[in-house]
């Protein structure tokens, strides 16, 4: 027999794993746009590498040298603006895989707490099937009866240190905790 909450589990991991999948595309995008920009600031530095030079330049004629020079600064510019709005695209994918991250988190996050609950909820289901074996109005830290949350006027519940000294005082466990 299936447990039943494998479906529900199932169902919310892959839900969780399509939002992370969806992570890889948008960061790619972001490595590309970052590679393009490297790419163009190169070009760039080059283009006016060759105004300087076409400056610096005395042989030229004239007119051969304000041609190169008006393509050289013509092609700068055209770069110039490219490494801005690529710098505008990598600003937004960047928001872009920030937002998609937290998504992501925020689901897996969700699915950690409702498996965490599940957990919580199916040990007190246990817990409560073994220790309500007692009789009606016996406690089961002690066989007098009692109310279920007083014990000698003070209040106990079966959990956090209080649990782990009674099962060690139930069980004759030692400080190692190795059976006596």
């Amino acid at each position: 027999m299936p447990n039943q909450t494998t479906d529900p589990n199932s169902k919310a991991l892959d839900a969780v794993a399509k939002l992370i999948d969806n992570l890889d595309p948008a960061i790619q995008r972001f490595d590309d746009l970052n590679q393009q920009k490297a790419e163009l600031e190169t070009l760039l530095v080059e283009s006016q590498q060759l105004e300087k030079k076409t400056l610096a330049d005395e042989t030229l004629s004239h007119d051969l040298a304000t041609e190169r020079l008006v393509n050289a600064r013509a092609k700068s510019d055209v770069l110039r603006v490219r490494v801005e709005s690529l710098g505008q695209k990598i600003a937004d994918e960047l928001k872009s895989v920030i937002s998609a991250r937290q998504l992501a988190q925020s689901a897996g996050f969700g699915i950690w707490h409702q498996l965490h609950q599940h957990r919580i909820q199916r040990s007190h289901e246990i817990f409560q099937a073994q220790y309500t074996a007692f009789a009606p109005g016996v406690h089961c830290l002690d066989t007098r009866p009692e109310t279920p949350d007083t014990f000698r006027g003070k209040s106990y519940r079966l959990t956090g240190r209080r649990f782990l000294g009674f099962l060690r005082r139930r069980l004759n466990f030692g400080q190692a905790g190795q059976a006596m």
